[in-house]
């Protein structure tokens, strides 16, 4: 009973030190309000860290052999060309902007909110989104972002904190920006250095960009709850 009730508090634990989260949305109405976006990268976040691997398969064939050499070959060349691009494509001011980003396409979608990128007068709240960390990694089911954000909105009359989420999110990489693929799959098994190896670095950039603002949009799922269960 003892060691049940130690692993239930461990849990609980990891699960607050993972997430943090403030809601005070009862007291403020958002809806149709001129609302200023700024973006922030922390101390730990100016530089995206890379750990991509090519998963290396027991060659049964010769098909499967010359296929092993191929990615072997692609592996060697990932610490070179490749890894240039993905540091080009995955900029933390590009992936920050693309939480901002998804974060402001849902607050425009659910609250009709009048999004701005300059501070005047008339804005109301301010929503800051901070990059804190990123990383891009490869496993055997294919090539993921790994973010950790946290996006705050603050009253713009006082300053007061209203409302924070400080997450981690990994989202996994898709093939769409490939032009010879025509299916919205993840990079994924020994192929995946070669769909890296084949990107352009623009094409790079928008499959990073695209894994951001769904982070971005996530954020700001738990932002539409938490207004939908303050009403």
């Amino acid at each position: 009973m003892k060691l049940r009730i130690i692993i239930s508090l461990i849990f609980t634990f990891s699960l607050l030190v993972s997430c943090s989260h403030v809601n005070h949305l009862n007291k403020y109405n958002l809806e149709r309000r001129e609302i200023y976006f700024e973006e922030q990268i922390g101390a730990n976040a100016h530089e995206v860290n890379l750990s991509i691997n090519a998963p290396q398969a027991p060659a049964q064939t010769t098909a499967e052999t010359v296929k092993n050499v191929v990615v072997a070959v692609g592996s060697s060349l990932l610490t070179s060309e490749t890894e240039r691009k993905l540091r080009n494509a995955s900029s933390p001011v590009k992936i920050v902007k693309g939480i901002s980003q998804g974060v402001q396409d849902n607050m425009v979608k659910f609250l009709r909110i009048i999004p701005t990128n300059q501070l005047t007068e008339s804005s109301d709240f301010i929503v800051i989104t901070t990059l804190d960390k990123c990383r891009l990694f490869s496993n055997s089911e294919g090539i993921f972002v790994n973010v950790e954000a946290a996006v705050r909105i603050y009253d713009r009359n006082g300053g007061k904190l209203i409302w924070e989420y400080e997450d981690s999110e990994t989202i996994r990489m898709r093939k769409t920006a490939i032009s010879n693929v025509s299916d919205a799959t993840g990079m994924s098994g020994v192929s995946q250095v070669a769909d890296l190896l084949l990107l352009t670095e623009e094409q790079l950039s928008a499959s990073v960009k695209e894994a951001a603002i769904s982070v971005g949009r996530n954020i700001a799922e738990v932002l539409r709850e938490d207004i939908s269960k303050s009403r």
